[in-house]
């Protein structure tokens, strides 16, 4: 993500930032609905209405949503963390 942006010449910092954590959130909807809905990436293309239900039993479910919540905050901390204390990307 951080070298797409960068290939994109994006300057501004914010959207930088932005960008990268709502990328992780993402992150953390996919892994939740592979490991607690048992959804595959591939049903997108070969079952999408299990993919579908997937997504949206996800939304509903308020525990789903709290564990998509920390392992996003989580993961986001844990980023710009080690970014900014060994300067990668």
């Amino acid at each position: 993500m951080e070298k797409s942006l960068k290939d994109l010449k994006v300057r501004d910092r914010v959207i930088h930032q932005v960008s990268v954590t709502v990328m992780i959130f993402l992150i953390a909807f996919a892994v939740a609905m592979g490991k607690i809905e048992r959804v595959n990436s591939w049903y997108v293309f070969t079952n999408p209405k299990e993919a579908i239900s997937g997504a949206l039993a996800t939304f509903n479910s308020s525990d789903i949503m709290t564990f998509v919540f920390l392992f996003g905050l989580f993961s986001s901390v844990l980023y710009f963390s080690f970014k900014r204390l060994f300067k990668f990307a």
